[in-house]
Order: structure tokens, then sequence, then C-alpha cells
């Protein structure tokens, strides 16, 4: 969806072009769990000081082009929203939908579409999985990103994918950017594994280094997180099955 922004804004240069991820906007939903219905002034004040923090020369411009139905949203994890406040998500995104002008795209897992589609009126699409050559591109592109193209190529990734595809792996799943996110992770590190790498495996990799990733920048700092963490972790075999499959 990053990269989308970005077409978005060079398809529509005069439109404000905005991506959300609310993972990383649980305290002003949190804050707001009760509300469910909204007016233009309310939506105004939420979002350009709950969520996209704007200064006031920025709110000025955002407001104007919110009230032109200028503005295009790109709302990402939906589907991680707490129970505890997605009443209030969803009616912000209803508010938008249906009472402005303004485009707004959703992005969820195959299993909350139907929801979001009766709740917002709204189409949906799929999205299919890379083809070989989509897949070495986005090999490039992720070398290119971790500055890792002086030792590995796109070639030698796709080599990679290739000797563990029908060990672990079904070629369809491959083709998958988040599966595909988690094996060049695991390539960088472990370059030889091939064979020992398996489904279960890779995901146990990625979700522990990225809590550690979030624990070194101080940002796990309560016993009660670290508890849900490996409350987690020893149901872990169902989770990493709930999600790849």
């Amino acid at each position: 969806l990053r990269h989308t922004v970005f077409k978005f804004k060079q398809k529509n240069p005069l439109k404000w072009v905005e991506f959300i991820d609310l993972k990383n906007h649980f305290w002003a939903f949190d804050k707001n769990r009760e509300k469910t219905e909204w007016n233009l002034t309310e939506i105004y004040s939420f979002l350009s000081e709950k969520i996209l923090n704007l200064t006031q020369l920025d709110e000025a411009i955002f407001r104007e082009k919110f009230r032109n139905n200028e503005t295009i949203f790109l709302w990402d994890a939906v589907d991680e929203v707490s129970p505890h406040f997605k009443d209030t998500t969803i009616s912000l995104l209803g508010f938008i939908q249906n009472c402005t002008g303004n485009m707004q795209w959703v992005s969820t897992r195959p299993q909350h579409i139907q929801e979001l589609r009766e709740s917002l009126n709204a189409k949906s699409f799929n999205l299919k999985p890379y083809d070989d050559k989509q897949r070495l591109e986005f090999f490039q592109k992720f070398l290119e990103s971790m500055n890792a193209t002086e030792k590995h190529t796109s070639v030698d990734l796709d080599k990679f994918v290739d000797s563990i595809v029908s060990i672990s792996f079904e070629r369809q799943s491959i083709n998958n950017p988040l599966i595909l996110t988690m094996i060049c992770e695991y390539f960088l590190k472990n370059p030889t594994a091939d064979g020992n790498l398996n489904k279960f495996k890779l995901y146990d990799d990625f979700i522990y280094h990225k809590f550690v990733i979030v624990n070194g920048k101080g940002k796990v700092v309560t016993d009660d997180l670290i508890n849900v963490h490996k409350s987690l972790y020893s149901f872990r075999f169902i989770h990493q099955y709930i999600v790849i499959n």
C-alpha cells in the first residue's frame, strides 16, 4: 500500500493522498471507543489532530481538500483493529464512504471482506499473487532497501525460493508478498538454509525478530505485554497455521 500511495499521487497530483496504518493509532481510537456517529467538524478534528498530527497550515489545506472531495485515504491493518474500538473505526470509515465524495481504499484479510463490503457499501477486489517476473522485481527492491545488492542478487533469492518450494511450500503461497518478505529476511541471515526451512520455522523466526526489534526500541516495557507475547508463543503452532493458511 505504501508504494500505491506514490502511484496515486503521481496520477492525482492535486489531491491529498494519505496512507494510514491503523496499528500506529491504537490510542487515538481507544480513547474514542464509545463514538459511533460523526459529523464533518468531528472528522476534521479527529483526523488532523489525532491521526495525521498536522500543522495549522497543513490542517487548513487538508480541510479544504476534504471539503472539496479531493482526498484519497489508504487504510491498512483494518483487520487488526482491537474489538474494543472496532465499531468506532468502521463508523469513521463509513462516514467518509457514505457522507462525502472522498476516495478511500481499505486493506483486509479475505475473511473480513464481506463485513466491510456491507458496512461501507463498497466494492471489493482480491490481490493476485506475484508472477515470476514480479517476484524477481520484488527481490531486487528488497535487496536495494536492505543495501544488500553487493552480496546478493535477485537471482540468488529466486534460486533459494526454488530450493524450498517442493519441500515445504507451494508455489502459490511463495508468491504472497508477506511470505516473500519473511523468506527474504530469513535468507539474509541464513543464505544456505534451503531444505532446512519450513513454514512454521519461517513464521516463528519472523515473529521472534520483530519482537526483538520492537523491544529494542523501548516499546515493550510492561510485564503484561511480555506475558501476552509468551502466551501467544506457547500457542504459536495454532497461530502459524491460521496465518499461513
